[in-house]
């Protein structure tokens, strides 16, 4: 990150944002701004004038550094005055505020009617003044960290060119920081901007305190009421500097929803991801050639390689086939290389954590050939065996023979218990609550009566679920993830598991038009009836329903879910 372009850019997008701020209602703008500057010195004389009045009430006459232009016969006056005006002060801090809030939601809606003629934002009007409070709030702040300043300098200016050459110093630390961080890698400052921005305006304040506080230690020293002005002024400053670069940084970041809102010029745009940008950066095709051979076991060190980008339908996850060549013109081998970025980065955990337990074989999953990293992508190479995913009629044909591998294989106890301890059971995330969700969409009296039914019987519902043999399910369960051997047809199996659950028997069925026809098959052996299945898969899609707001779906399913209950009890 180059951090002068970057405030170069800033500036100037800035001033644009307060030039159609003033443009568009000028004087309103000028007294929002002018109001929150007076706002907070009044704030400031709230907080610095009761420091007078201990000072002055607690000394024998008049002190010293009081006696230029308070007389002691006038003291108890000025005590009075002092103690008056503190209480005006923060009369006059509040009154301000409150006022400025309600000028800022006004001109944000003039701003945003200035610059849009249809709606670009649900809640846009409130958006609206945020941004626009934000605009003038950063603009008083600079105003007033000016004034403080300058106020400073006068009174010692020595210690405001002292504490600009450190702050120059802090200023080169963060340029050369900055630009070792890339888009896709940021560096610490830019993940801990927060941080940082507080440990640099504190450090300008502790060395401005110690600057100030160091004649007095070795003898002598100023008049101790302006140093004591000028400590509070230096605080007040290191908050303001504080709040106008972090405020900088947090309006910049939101600029793709800002400019449709305040430009006419303005259009809504789509936010790049870093990760996009870097993966574009790093696997164009002669760099993920480049990067595979150079991760490839020792047995390929002759083949030529050829790595080709796949579509992809899973979320977070990037696909490149590789096909690996004999030099001497043998049979072609195909590997798939799985890119996930750091973002998506325990999908890969979570399949580890998988295999820990499981072997590949069990589940018919591809064997793993080798895994590393590059920049912050983390990248796993499989066995392709075939290097083509299943077709849709392929997966019709081959999904309850997938499924029915699934369902022989039972997870282990401390699988399970690892499981539970991040996700809820089908049976615990059920409860009446979650089902009365769906009662706005009941219309007739049977609807009614079906979903009083279900809720009253749930604590059976429950009990009965929760006795229902356990597999692990792949949520990806997909063509597009499905892949055979060619010599073994019975070996069908998905390829990515980064997104595996523990379910009971039915909570994934394929949307097949013959599966009730054909699931007889494939529950053989899993000591469970073909009732039980079909019940858990309505209770699953009644959830799901529900979870997508599809109410009056969840309501017809409850009836079905009922009528199945009634026909088994009456067998």
């Amino acid at each position: 990150m180059n951090l002068m372009n970057e405030t170069r850019t800033f500036v100037v997008w800035f001033a644009r944002l307060n030039k159609v701020c003033l443009k568009t209602r000028p004087f309103w703008t000028l007294f929002v701004i002018g109001a929150t500057v007076v706002s907070n010195v009044a704030k400031l004389l709230a907080f610095l004038l009761p420091l007078k009045v201990v000072l002055l009430a607690g000394s024998d006459g008049v002190p010293r550094y009081f006696a230029f232009f308070i007389d002691s016969a006038d003291k108890d006056g000025w005590i009075i005055g002092l103690t008056l005006g503190a209480i005006v002060s923060y009369i006059l801090h509040l009154s301000l505020e409150a006022l400025t809030k309600r000028m800022s939601l006004k001109g944000g809606k003039l701003v945003l009617q200035n610059a849009n003629a249809l709606s670009v934002a649900g809640n846009q009007e409130r958006i609206a003044q945020k941004y626009y409070g934000q605009v003038t709030g950063l603009t008083a702040e600079g105003l007033l960290l000016f004034l403080m300043l300058l106020v400073i300098s006068i009174i010692n200016t020595g210690l405001v060119l002292k504490l600009l050459a450190l702050a120059l110093i802090w200023l080169m630390i963060t340029i050369i920081w900055l630009s070792t961080g890339k888009e896709f890698n940021p560096s610490w400052i830019e993940n801990n901007a927060k941080l940082y921005i507080s440990v640099v305006t504190s450090t300008l304040f502790l060395a401005g305190f110690l600057l100030i506080i160091h004649p007095y230690i070795v003898g002598g020293g100023p008049n101790l009421l302006l140093s004591l002005v000028s400590i509070v002024l230096l605080k007040r400053s290191s908050k303001a500097s504080y709040s106008l670069i972090y405020g900088s940084i947090s309006l910049r970041s939101d600029r793709a929803q800002v400019d449709p809102l305040m430009f006419r010029s303005g259009k809504i745009t789509r936010k790049e991801l870093p990760t996009r940008n870097a993966l574009q950066d790093l696997f164009q095709k002669p760099q993920r050639e480049a990067l595979v051979r150079a991760h490839l076991p020792e047995k390929y060190a002759t083949y030529q390689v050829d790595v080709k980008w796949e579509d992809q339908s899973i979320r977070g996850l990037y696909s490149f086939k590789i096909v690996a060549t004999p030099a001497n013109g043998g049979e072609q081998e195909f590997l798939r290389l799985n890119v996930v970025s750091y973002r998506n980065k325990h999908l890969f955990e979570r399949e580890e954590h998988l295999f820990k337990y499981i072997s590949r074989e069990s589940l018919n999953a591809p064997e793993l050939v080798t895994s590393f990293k590059v920049e912050e992508f983390f990248c796993k190479i499989v066995e392709y065996v075939t290097g083509v995913t299943f077709t849709l009629p392929q997966w019709r044909k081959s999904a309850l023979s997938v499924l029915k591998k699934q369902w022989m294989v039972r997870p282990p106890k401390q699988l399970v218990q690892d499981y539970k301890l991040s996700h809820q059971m089908m049976w615990r995330r059920f409860n009446a609550e979650f089902f009365e969700r769906a009662r706005i969409a009941v219309e007739t009296e049977e609807e009614q009566l079906a979903l009083d039914h279900f809720i009253n019987g749930l604590n059976i519902t429950l009990k009965r679920l929760s006795k229902m043999p356990l597999y692990i399910a792949n949520s990806e369960m997909r063509a597009s993830n499905t892949i055979s051997h060619k010599s073994e047809m019975d070996r069908e199996g998905l390829i990515f598991w980064g997104r595996w659950q523990i379910v009971p028997l039915g909570y994934y069925l394929p949307r097949l038009e013959t599966i009730k026809s054909t699931l007889d098959e494939v529950i053989s052996g899993s000591h469970t009836s073909l009732e039980d299945v079909l019940w858990v898969n309505n209770l699953a899609k009644i959830e799901q329903a529900i979870i997508g707001q599809n109410y009056k779906k969840a309501i017809l399913l409850i009836m079905k879910s009922e009528k199945a209950v009634k026909g088994v009890e009456k067998k």
